[in-house]
């Protein structure tokens, strides 16, 4: 198995999915819960767009260096983001963030990342991002053949 680091968009848009299940699990959280330990590492990065985005980093940083030994990685410049409307939380982008989500995750599927609190933190996000996605997509196309 081979391990790289995603591209700046990707972890971009990683971000902006995670902050969005984060706030709405602050906001409804019997309709989006997340593990004791999601809540525990992650939840106080709700709203945190930059603390959010170098967690992801350094994630897949540091499960890339397990794999191949290399410590030359750098994290890229921080662009600032903004936050998805999480009322009108964009179907595409939704879709877009659950692929790359997976993709992510097999990507820091190396030690030490594989089966660590953080790795389990955003497996969960990762889950719940699919869940919107799907739930979105039923109520895009409307129930009217229900």
């Amino acid at each position: 198995m081979s391990a790289y680091v995603l591209r700046q968009e990707e972890i971009n848009l990683l971000t902006q999915a995670t902050n969005a299940v984060l706030e709405l699990n602050k906001k409804y959280s019997g309709s989006y819960p997340l593990s004791e330990n999601t809540t525990n590492i992650l939840s106080k990065y709700a709203g945190d767009l930059h603390s959010i985005y170098r967690a992801l980093y350094i994630t897949n940083i540091k499960a890339v260096n397990g794999r191949y030994g290399d410590n030359q990685k750098t994290l890229p410049k921080y662009k600032p983001l903004r936050s998805w409307d999480l009322e009108r939380m964009p179907i595409f982008e939704l879709k877009k963030a659950c692929g790359a989500f997976g993709c992510y995750m097999y990507q820091c599927s190396e030690d030490p990342i594989d089966g660590s609190d953080i790795w389990k933190a955003f497996s969960d996000i990762y889950k719940t991002c699919c869940m919107l996605y799907v739930n979105k997509t039923i109520d895009w196309q409307g129930n009217d053949d229900l």
